[in-house]
């Protein structure tokens, strides 16, 4: 409707957003999403750094302040393109 980016990220910058996406934050994310390596038995050996966890935590809390932000200078959408 407005035209802007789909990902988060995209439209935070092009909507100049006072909140933005966190990058440090996007690494976390993907370091705790895939194992860290295969065991002898070829069984997943997963991240346990609570490091890591915390910025994982912080990570999804600053995406909900940046789709609300979205929310909050987006207008709203029109019936017709709710339909839609």
């Amino acid at each position: 409707m407005c035209n802007i980016p789909l990902k988060l990220e995209t439209c935070a910058l092009a909507l100049n957003l006072k909140n933005q996406k966190d990058a440090e934050g996007y690494l976390a994310m993907l370091k705790l999403c895939k194992p860290k390596e295969y065991d002898v038995l070829g069984d997943a050996v997963w991240e346990t750094n609570p490091e890591l966890f915390q910025k994982l935590y912080a990570y999804c809390a600053k995406d909900v302040l940046v789709e609300r932000e979205i929310d909050r200078v987006l207008p709203p959408m029109k019936e017709h393109e709710r339909k839609v």
